[in-house]
Order: C-alpha cells, then structure tokens, then sequence
C-alpha cells in the first residue's frame, strides 16, 4: 500500500513538470501593452507667465491736523468718495476746528503791527529831521546815530510781526481740513468734540481708485528671459511700448481686468530673487479696491505657432524630458523634448514634435523604447478653453 502511494506521488510530479514545460496558454501569448495615443497638434500662441500680486492705491493720504484744536464738525460720511484739490479749487472740506484760539492769535499780532508800523514811520520821521540839522551844532553824531539805529530797529521788529502774522493766518487756515486727493474716504477715527493733536492724531484716510495697481514679483529666471528677448529686439520694454497685464481675483473666471505695464524696479530682492513689477489698471467701477490678492498674467512675445500635448505625456528622466511616439509599426519611440509653458491645459513643446505626431498618454510606466503595442486613438485632453477665448 505505502509503495503504490509513493509511485502515485512521483508520476503526479512528472505530469506536473511536464505541463510547466509544456506550451504556453492563450494569455501569455498576449505580450502588446494597451496604451493610448493622441495627435500633438498645432495651435497659435502667446507667451505668458502667470503671479500673483496685491493691488495697491496710486495714492494714499493719512489725514493728520497740522493744528492742536476741538474738532467742531465732522463734513463726510464713513465710506464717503471725496474730492481732491486741483490747480484751481481746495479738495472737499472733511473736518472743522475750534477757530477762536487762532483768530485770537492774528488780531493781537495784527494789533502789534500797527503799534509797530506807528513807530517806525515816527523814527523815519525824526530821521528825517535830523538829516536836514548840521550834525555837530544842531544835533550831536549820538544822537543822530540813536535815531537811525531806533528806526532800524522797529523796522526789523515790524517785519518779524509781518511773518508772524503770515503763520497766524496759515494755522487759521488750517483749522478747516480739505481732502488733498480724491478717492474713497475711511471712517473717521474722532468724533466732533475730542482734541486732534497737530501731526499726530490720524483723523482718516483716503485712497484713490481709479487707476489702481497691481504689484507683482517676478522670478529671477523669468527676468533674464525677458532681458534676452528685449536684448535680440523679440520683446520691447515698457518704456518702448504698452506692454498688456491681465488681472483676476479670487472669484474671477479668467482675467477680466485690463491694464499696461508701468513700472519695473532697478534691481532685484536680495533676500527673494525676484524683481518687483507694477501694473495700471482702469477702475472706474472701483470693482477692484486696495490690497485685494489677484492673479496677473503677463504676455511675453508675440503670437506665434506652437506644437502643444498634454502634460501627462511628458516624462521626466532627471533633467531630461521626453514623449513616448508610437511608430509605424505600432513600436514606442522615446522621443527627447524642450519643453515650454503651460498653455490652457497643454504643455508646449518647443522642440522634439511636430504636428500629428502620435503621442502615448496611458500606460506610460510599463513602455520602453521598441515595446509594441496595442493603442487607441483619442482626443487630445485640455482642462481648459483656449487662451484667446479667454
């Protein structure tokens, strides 16, 4: 019984070897990787890099009183737009003052003036008395010379009143405070009845709307490259021409708002890399207001034909870049390529491909040069629109 047992054991190992090295089944047979490809294709272009900013008011005024005095009256309401001076007319009045200290001060230094005037036009008198006596019979040298030196001297003291009456009516003006720029104004941080401290207190303040500017900073690679293109005459500066920068915020689809480049710093952030750059954009609406986050999108160059894929074709072997190609013989190329921006969802491909190439987007990890596979064709993805539409 214990031999039958063994020499069924052994003939069942032999059939099982003899079927490991037997032919293979229909499945392993089945050696192409299913992939898909889709076409590059060729769409116009523009260049652009894309940062984020924060706008920032053309002009912002802190109103401070240039005198110590009683706020009397407040003449705006929180959140007001105010009016700016110009070359003709005062900005709108915004704050009154307690007047009475100072119309005090100008009528005692006026009233100074007048005794002061009375005094000199005496000794310009006697002076001219003396003139006409012949000095040293009629009249001694000292007392020709204390005459004239009297004169001078209440001279001197009426144009010291003459300038202190000029600051009197200066600081008398300054106890009504006008809007030096127009724009939106803050809430008032003193109500009427509290002391406002001369160059202190900070009553409110006002920022312009309209223009606004959206400050962004540039990375130190992006600045050298524009650098090289303005240097080849491919790119002109902002000095040259208006160079466009589109403006979104938070909740904009896109990049609605429209304005020029009109700014760029003279060296770059040491401690950032990167180089400050301003834009202007129209804000009539005030749609935009002061310190807002926005995305900015600069165009770098002019239009040109690219060769566009998407980004999930692209491999990356260390500093390397290249596409799998599916060949005429269904065989996988691995095809080395300069690559480009991003562009509404597809990466540009500066060198390496050209229009209709078949490009393998799936099954990217199990490819080598020479595999073959089984590929279908489909569309090439893109996650959005195309940029002129936007």
């Amino acid at each position: 019984m214990s031999r039958m047992l063994s020499l069924f054991v052994l003939s069942s190992g032999i059939a099982l070897l003899a079927g490991c090295g037997g032919k293979p089944t229909g499945a392993a047979l089945d050696t192409k990787v299913k992939v898909s490809y889709a076409e590059a294709i060729e769409r116009d272009n523009i260049d652009y890099e894309d940062f984020t900013g924060r706008t920032v008011a053309v002009n912002s005024v802190e109103v401070r009183p240039q005198v110590t005095a009683l706020i009397e009256e407040v003449l705006f309401e929180d959140g007001d737009t105010v009016r700016g001076k110009t070359a003709d007319t005062k900005g709108q009045e915004l704050y009154r003052l307690d007047r009475r200290t100072f119309e005090a001060d100008l009528a005692q230094i006026e009233s100074t003036i007048k005794s002061t005037q009375a005094r000199v036009d005496q000794y310009t008198a006697d002076l001219g008395r003396a003139r006409r006596l012949r000095i040293g019979e009629a009249i001694s040298r000292e007392e020709y010379d204390k005459i004239n030196a009297n004169k001078d001297e209440a001279q001197a003291t009426l144009l010291a009143n003459v300038a202190k009456a000029k600051v009197a009516k200066i600081n008398l003006g300054y106890t009504t405070i006008y809007a030096d720029i127009g724009g939106v104004i803050s809430k008032t941080s003193m109500t009427a009845g509290n002391l406002a401290t001369a160059n202190t207190t900070v009553l409110t303040n006002i920022v312009s709307m309209d223009p606004i500017y959206a400050e962004f900073d540039v990375d130190e690679r992006t600045s050298l490259r524009v650098g090289k293109l303005i240097r080849e005459g491919k790119f002109k500066s902002y000095r040259e021409a208006d160079l466009p920068a589109s403006v979104g915020t938070q909740i904009d689809k896109g990049y609605p708002y429209k304005g020029v480049i009109d700014f760029v710093d003279n060296q770059l952030n040491q401690s950032t890399g990167t180089l400050l750059v301003r834009a202007s954009i129209p804000n009539k609406d005030h749609a935009l207001r002061p310190g807002l986050f926005v995305r900015v999108r600069l165009s770098l160059g002019q239009k040109y034909t690219a060769v566009l894929v998407s980004e999930q074709a692209v491999v990356s072997d260390q500093d390397r870049k290249f596409v799998y190609v599916l060949g005429d013989k269904d065989e996988v190329d691995a095809r080395p390529v300069v690559i480009g921006g991003l562009r509404d969802g597809l990466r540009v491909i500066e060198k390496g491909l050209k229009k209709g190439d078949r490009v393998i987007l799936t099954g990217l990890q199990r490819l080598r040069p020479g595999t073959k596979v089984e590929a279908t064709k489909i569309e090439m993805p893109s996650s959005a629109a195309p940029q002129d539409k936007k």
